[in-house]
């Protein structure tokens, strides 16, 4: 459900179009563009679903369609060389993963954007809200807060002993506030303590930054009589999650 959901958004972001533009491809093949993260050539699962449900809806590349991809293992801060490069090839729709999407908004992009990330877009100033997006953003998220407390619940299952929990986790992350809520009640219910161990990414190396705060954090753990950790995932944690 969620796969068709992104792709339902993108082709109704196709659909509105003003009537020149569509004029102006109808006699071609609609174009799209996938600006996602990791190698270039790198398999993706997210673009794989992608092209799966489109073909579904009768969108096939080379017939009707092209999926143009850009790619980049770099740091969300050095994004928008390459969403400049988007703006200019003049896609339809951009079809974006996680925190490329905030690099067409920094460069104010006016183009048709649709979002797949796991932070809250009304707090990130995407959208205007879930209902009424109001802007040339919409898509979804994968921010999920019922699910929060469920991490709590499942641990507690698992190791009925613990006391008290570590959370890892970005402030700068939107939503973040809410799912540290969600956690503490979640916890507070099953008479387990909550540690706060917040990591800012710093410049100007963001990643060494985060990486160095989650290795002081874990010792730090170890003092305070942490049990278990909870991870709120984002882009900085997934690229860590090796070494957590």
């Amino acid at each position: 459900m969620i796969t068709r959901r992104c792709v339902l958004v993108s082709l109704g972001a196709l659909v509105v179009l003003p009537a020149t533009v569509r004029a102006q491809t109808a006699a071609g093949l609609r174009r799209i563009v996938w600006f996602g993260l990791g190698p270039p050539d790198a398999p993706s699962p997210y673009l794989d679903a992608l092209r799966d449900e489109l073909r579904e809806l009768g969108w096939r590349e080379g017939r009707n369609l092209t999926i143009g991809r850009y790619n980049s293992t770099r740091a969300p801060d050095d994004f928008e060389a390459l969403a400049r490069e988007i703006v200019a090839a003049k896609p339809e729709v951009v079809v974006t993963q996680e925190f490329t999407v905030y690099a067409m908004h920094r460069i104010q992009a006016t183009l048709p954007v649709v979002f797949g990330f796991s932070g809250d877009p009304v707090d990130g100033k995407l959208v205007q809200s879930y209902a009424h997006p109001g802007t040339n953003y919409t898509g979804m998220s994968y921010l999920a807060s019922e699910l929060v407390g469920k991490r709590i619940e499942f641990l507690k299952e698992a190791l009925p002993h613990i006391r008290r929990i570590a959370i890892l986790a970005r402030p700068q992350h939107p939503g973040e506030h809410r799912e540290r809520a969600a956690s503490e009640e979640a916890a507070q219910k099953l008479g387990i303590t909550v540690a706060y161990f917040p990591i800012r990414e710093l410049a100007p190396d963001r990643q060494r930054s985060v990486a160095e705060q989650i290795d002081k954090a874990f010792p730090t753990m170890r003092q305070e009589r942490c049990d278990a950790v909870v991870v709120f995932p984002d882009y900085y944690m997934l690229c860590r999650s090796d070494s957590i």
